[in-house]
């Protein structure tokens, strides 16, 4: 973990970020490992700060929402200017009591779901902050909150959250193409205060992933856990690490330093609980072992946080199915172009029939979709928008745009 003297500023204040934020890992039982690993980032970390920038430190942090973390780690140094300090413990507590805002809203919605016999498991950051964010609301920051449903809970579950207020965030292409070809739904309840759900019924955006991953697993592992008197389920460490990893890299390719930092937070505060034999076998056998390779070595070696003894070396002979490979090539691609992802999500669908809905969902949305989508004013201009989506359609496809 190294510091190179001669970073430009950017990258030497994502270096003194990612050194500071070290000093934030732990859990219930922190390793003798962990504590020197803390050790070695705070000393780097100090001997960076004079070099520093802090305007970029600061856009740095705020774009990837990591100054409550920041202020929580640093707060006690004598490193930060004043203004820093002020700015950072303001986002700490404000995103305090946003999240107890939401948590509030959670609640609610556990126990109507719970009223009608729906199972949900928390997701992402709610879960984290029950476990390695050690039940502090003010260190992780939340858009949204994400839970996991059973498909065949979709329709009782939007029922009870209609009544709760919640309105899905736009408009499906056809009548019932989301359920059938989408992972999750966004919904927003209005108010004073905007609260957004993300109901998952699977935990990727993909169909190929969508008719092929198993969450039986998944749903046999969760364990139950209480954050501020709530009472919650959630994923246990192993499943929820190959799903953080597997989430980095097809959902965001890969880019968020917070995302990067959560899997690093689960496996310090987990070092000697996580069962990486389960881990890698899961990984195999629900076709995600790309993730990890990319995840693992990246968190080991920029982080200072590998896994336990033997496992990259295992990680390193896993070789990915050829049917993996090709989805992964075409849902991690940064800035896939509209064709492209069309032609991927056709591929991954496992008959004629669901490809044949699946296209004509997309090259003749219903006109409400097409009125939300392009923002129709005039109604007399809605057939000429079919043939503008199809072109724009053609020109990702040449264009590569």
């Amino acid at each position: 973990m190294a510091a190179d003297p001669l970073l430009p500023a950017e990258a030497l204040a994502n270096r003194f970020i990612q050194l500071s934020l070290a000093g934030s890992w732990g859990g219930p039982a922190q390793s003798p490992a962990v504590a020197q690993i803390q050790a070695e980032a705070r000393t780097q970390a100090e001997a960076l700060a004079p070099r520093l920038d802090w305007s970029v430190v600061l856009r740095q942090a705020a774009a990837e929402r990591l100054a409550p973390l920041l202020y929580h780690t640093l707060r006690q140094s004598s490193l930060l200017p004043a203004d820093v300090l002020a700015g950072w413990r303001q986002a700490y507590l404000s995103t305090a009591q946003w999240n107890v805002y939401l948590l509030h809203q959670l609640d609610e919605v556990v126990q109507r779901l719970k009223a009608r016999n729906v199972p949900i498991l928390a997701l992402k950051g709610v879960a984290l902050m029950a476990t390695v964010y050690n039940q502090n609301l003010a260190l992780r920051p939340l858009r949204d909150i994400d839970l996991l449903i059973r498909p065949a809970h979709l329709q009782v579950t939007l029922a009870v959250l209609d009544d709760l207020g919640y309105r899905p965030t736009g408009v499906e292409p056809q009548s019932g193409t989301a359920a059938a070809f989408e992972s999750q739904l966004r919904l927003l309840k209005s108010g004073s205060l905007e609260t957004v759900l993300e109901i998952h019924w699977s935990l990727f955006d993909s169909p190929y992933y969508q008719n092929r991953l198993s969450l039986d697993w998944v749903w046999e592992n969760a364990r139950a856990v209480e954050l501020q008197g709530v009472a919650l389920t959630i994923p246990g460490n192993e499943a929820h690490l190959l799903y953080l990893c597997a989430h980095l890299w097809l959902h965001h390719q890969g880019a968020g330093v917070l995302w990067l930092h959560d899997i690093a937070q689960v496996m310090a505060a987990g070092r000697d609980d996580i069962d990486w034999s389960q881990v890698l076998a899961q990984a195999q056998s629900l076709e995600l072992v790309l993730p990890l390779k990319r995840v693992l070595p990246v968190v080991a070696a920029q982080y200072g946080v590998a896994p336990a003894a033997g496992v990259l070396r295992q990680l390193d002979r896993l070789q990915p199915s050829p049917t993996e490979a090709q989805a992964f090539a075409g849902l991690a691609a940064e800035h896939l172009p509209v064709a492209s992802r069309f032609w991927t999500d056709l591929r991954g669908m496992p008959n004629w029939a669901d490809r044949a809905r699946f296209a004509w969902s997309n090259l003749m949305p219903s006109p409400a979709y097409m009125r939300f989508r392009y923002r129709i004013a005039n109604s007399w201009l809605l057939p000429f928008y079919y043939p503008y989506r199809w072109l724009l359609g053609i020109r990702s496809a040449l264009w590569k745009v």
